[in-house]
């Protein structure tokens, strides 16, 4: 939100400078008209708190008399000169800011509304810690390439071969991914062959909304991902992109990425065989105490790792206090590492942090996200891009798989789940023959 603040703020003082030709004698009336208002409040602000003081007869109404007459004198003289440059410079620019205060009052308050109808829906007490319901893994094999073999050895490390894998008809390079399937997964597990009219987004989300579940489940859609070099913008280009994007609004949807980095056509950092790792550990980047959280801390037990760590990267040492009292109020039996972030910056704690999961040999890290959906795209603009920032910084580390593990931010119960036998869509799903 602090970053969009800015960015907004940026825009507008750049159309204010090209609206006034940069003249600073004309924009100097915007500038004591906000600075003035600004005064005029905060010592008439002081004012009404020296009264307050005075009728609770604590020791800090100890000169009270003094201090009010200070800050009426300085409210008195702040609220002339307003009065003063209103008047003489209203129509050389003053009335730009005077129209827009009740605005920007407006949307202080609309704001406002905002993060505390966020905060009743995050802690609306939907989730809690307990058993884990089934992770209901759906693999989209697009190509039998390295991404699909480390895939299918993150997946054997915890369902064994109880996975869904599917791949949307495309030409004839379907017929290829459907005869060497077996041999290259070297499971038991089918492939299932979803027609693609549609594309490759809408194919794979119609599959997903196509499974029965029960509440506390988990739809698991893992997406291997091979990048051809290390580019963010190549890599939003893809239809993987487009597919994570949409899956964030599916209920009881979790979306892993499993990206592989390949220079010069051969994968870095991985073996490129569907082999179980040695040691699976999940990490669980953990900012605050709420249902969205607890949700990821139960999808983080259901895939059944080596080791459970969660971590919160501390900013203000005088707040690690606090969420340690959530965490222990939830109950959540995970211990919760705290580890500092100088200067607010997660960029070299998070590697590290990363870096002792993968260290050993055939380990994989398996970074859990719990990221806050809200029900409108704009309202994206309020809140930090936290796990956006996570999920940029990690795409390129070898032996990481990316979980993001959507909460939705909604009124009212979501909507049951339509089963194969309620879906109004009719789909023709066939399996590939071994």
């Amino acid at each position: 939100m602090f970053s969009n603040g800015v960015i907004v703020l940026a825009f507008l003082a750049s159309l204010l400078i090209y609206a006034f030709d940069a003249s600073l004698s004309q924009l100097i009336q915007l500038y004591v008209v906000g600075v003035f208002t600004s005064f005029t409040l905060s010592q008439a602000g002081m004012v009404r708190h020296w009264l307050k003081v005075r009728r609770r007869g604590t020791k800090e109404a100890r000169g009270w008399q003094r201090s009010l007459l200070i800050n009426a004198v300085g409210a008195l003289a702040t609220a002339t000169v307003l009065i003063v440059v209103v008047e003489t410079k209203f129509v050389h620019g003053a009335w730009i800011v005077i129209a827009a205060m009740p605005v920007i009052i407006a949307g202080f308050y609309a704001i406002h509304r905002h993060y505390m109808t966020v905060e009743r829906q995050r802690d609306r007490g939907g989730e809690s810690f307990s058993e884990p319901g089934a992770n209901i893994v759906v693999l989209q094999v697009q190509r039998l390439d390295a991404a699909t073999a480390e895939a299918i050895g993150y997946i054997r490390s915890f369902a064994g071969n109880d996975f869904r894998a599917i791949h949307v008809r495309n030409g004839t390079t379907t017929d290829q991914v459907v005869r060497d399937w077996k041999a290259f997964s070297r499971t038991d597990a089918d492939l299932v062959v979803v027609p693609g009219a549609r594309g490759t987004v809408s194919a794979v989300i119609d599959y997903v909304r196509s499974i029965p579940r029960r509440p506390n489940d988990f739809v698991n859609v893992v997406i291997p991902e091979v990048l051809p070099k290390r580019s963010l913008v190549a890599a939003l280009r893809t239809s993987a992109f487009l597919l994570k994007l949409r899956l964030l609004k599916e209920p009881q949807a979790v979306i892993t990425d499993v990206p592989v980095l390949e220079v010069h056509g051969q994968p870095q950092g991985v073996d490129a065989r569907p082999l179980i790792p040695g040691r699976l550990e999940a990490i669980l980047f953990v900012s605050s105490v709420h249902d969205g959280v607890i949700r990821a801390v139960n999808f983080a037990r259901s895939l059944r790792p080596t080791d459970i760590r969660a971590v919160h990267f501390a900013f203000d040492p005088g707040a690690v206090g606090d969420i340690i009292d959530e965490w222990g109020r939830h109950r959540i039996p995970i211990p919760l590492e705290i580890a500092e972030a100088t200067f607010r910056d997660l960029t070299s704690p998070i590697l590290e942090e990363v870096a002792r999961s993968t260290a050993g040999m055939g380990s994989v890290a398996a970074v859990i996200i719990p990221e806050l959906v809200p029900s409108r795209w704009w309202h994206r603009l309020l809140h930090n891009q936290r796990a956006v920032f996570i999920k940029r910084l990690l795409l390129f580390e070898p032996r990481v798989v990316l979980s993001s593990v959507p909460y939705q931010l909604r009124q009212g119960t979501l909507p049951a789940p339509a089963g194969p036998e309620r879906d109004p869509v009719k789909r023709e799903f066939h399996t590939a023959a071994p």
